[in-house]
């Protein structure tokens, strides 16, 4: 499914030429000319994140005892930590909707900014304190300093997110009207369906948030610790797997937008609806990048429409642009890049199941030998 982005909002046209590396690769969702005739607000992030998992354990044979909390520490009433905790919630905002990100998309950031301050701080944040009072609690007193505090209220408010991101998608389950004394986020101007994007788009900062202020601590489970539970522990390991997957990736995605404008309904399952909805297709990113001005003002006035006629005549331009001839060509060459890099693996990597997952996952469609 490719990702909605918002009515007139104009991006930059991507770079990224067909054959390059994988890390080049992301760089074609950074950026396209574009817009959206439909009432659809800001997307942006398509996500693919490692969850976080506690363990608890006793140990064993440990003469357990119980814990003396540090009660010589200043009390805070719930009252006042609730304001400390709203004195972070500029920064964290600033965080995660400025810092030089997606400087080239103002309208993204923009909207994860509105997206973010509907649906996180407007609730009784009782997850957020209970993390700092813990935090308090159970810490050493020479260890609550001021900067230990306020990670503190930041790991708060990373609870505060993860709530919001199950709020927002379980209102549209659910068929909620009202959340904490406000319209349901789905319910406001239209916005529908869609919202599950945007609860997305919530979770997502949550991991940006742990990277940013807790990668360097003992609690941060890095994305390498998906490989430590495999056994793999070599960081060059880590890093082949890693450009290997995210070509992968990159290919499997422009594999589903190609099928969902030429794919055939009995074997995807599925009917076409990026045209109709105004996706941000690579097929429709490559078309406003090759696209004459006359073929360009026909996209405009077509693409986003549910008029059978204009799906067709958008289709028609595919042809005549060429789309599915790049497509073919593009995919061939992802193939042997990806065929090249996992024969040119190194350090244990098993060469079989890179090639395997490639094959099942990513198997040629754009032209039968």
């Amino acid at each position: 499914m490719s990702c909605i982005l918002p009515k007139y909002v104009v991006l930059s046209l991507f770079r990224r030429n067909i054959s390059q590396s994988s890390f080049n690769a992301i760089s074609i969702r950074n950026g396209a000319s574009w817009w959206i005739h439909q009432k659809s607000n800001a997307r942006y992030f398509h996500y693919n994140i490692n969850k976080l998992s506690l363990e608890y354990f006793r140990p064993k044979n440990v003469d357990i005892r119980p814990y003396s909390v540090h009660l010589n520490m200043s009390y805070v009433s719930i009252k006042d930590e609730s304001r400390e905790l709203m004195a972070v919630w500029p920064d964290i905002l600033r965080d995660l909707t400025t810092a030089n990100r997606h400087n080239d998309m103002p309208d993204v950031t923009k909207w994860l900014a509105k997206v973010l301050q509907y649906n996180v701080p407007s609730g009784g944040k009782h997850r957020a304190l209970m993390v700092v009072q813990a935090y308090k609690s159970f810490v050493p007193p020479d260890q609550l300093t001021e900067e230990n505090l306020r990670l503190a209220r930041i790991l708060g408010w990373c609870t505060e997110l993860l709530q919001a991101f199950f709020l927002v998608a379980d209102d549209i389950e659910d068929h909620a009207v009202m959340r904490r004394n406000q319209p349901c986020w789905y319910l406001c101007n239209g916005i529908g369906l869609t919202a599950i994007n945007d609860s997305i788009m919530i979770e997502m900062s949550l991991y940006e948030l742990l990277k940013k202020y807790f990668k360097t601590k003992e609690c941060y489970l890095d994305l390498i610790e998906q490989f430590l539970s495999a056994g793999i522990k070599d960081p060059e390991m880590y890093r082949q797997a890693k450009t290997i997957l995210l070509e992968m990736g990159h290919l499997f995605q422009v594999r589903d937008d190609y099928l969902d404008c030429y794919g055939d309904v009995k074997s995807t399952g599925k009917v076409g609806t990026d045209i109709p909805e105004g996706k941000c297709s690579w097929l429709i990113t490559v078309a406003l990048q090759r696209a004459t001005p006359e073929q360009r003002k026909i996209l405009e006035e077509c693409y986003g429409d549910s008029d059978p006629e204009k799906i067709n005549r958008v289709k028609q331009l595919y042809q005549e642009i060429g789309i599915p001839n790049t497509f073919a060509i593009y995919e061939e060459e992802t193939h042997n890049l990806l065929n090249t890099h996992i024969q040119q693996i190194s350090r244990g990597l098993p060469h079989d199941f890179f090639l395997k997952t490639l094959n099942r996952a990513c198997s040629k469609i754009g032209r039968k030998d």
